[in-house]
């Protein structure tokens, strides 16, 4: 959670850039991590693992909306509404170049 989702993230792109590692083979999820990378860090690590990483996050979580200058979140989010409920069809995927308007960006200003 919080660093150490974003700790998954960077790590998964250290591990594929080892000898012998294939991106197919490396899975990602990660649950309330902040912002990772810059903007080109992002791009290379959607265009490389879009398929198989998953942010997970929920309600309002001010880990996640925590901004960093140039910071970059990596998209396939999977945004639970409620934070206290984590059950099947309680949550929405946002998974394209506008995700931040979709998911728990829509909740930045709540208390």
């Amino acid at each position: 959670y919080g660093k150490g989702g974003a700790l998954a993230t960077i790590v998964a792109y250290l591990i594929d850039a080892m000898p012998g590692v294939d991106s197919d083979d490396i899975w990602v999820y990660s649950f309330g991590s902040g912002l990772v990378g810059n903007q080109g860090f992002a791009k290379h690590y959607e265009q490389n693992y879009d398929k198989h990483s998953w942010r997970v996050t929920k309600g309002a979580d001010q880990i996640v909306l925590t901004e960093i200058k140039h910071g970059e979140h990596v998209q396939n989010e999977v945004w639970y509404k409620d934070p206290k409920k984590f059950t099947k069809g309680d949550y929405k995927i946002c998974d394209d170049d506008n995700e931040e308007h979709q998911c728990i960006e829509t909740v930045k200003d709540s208390p």
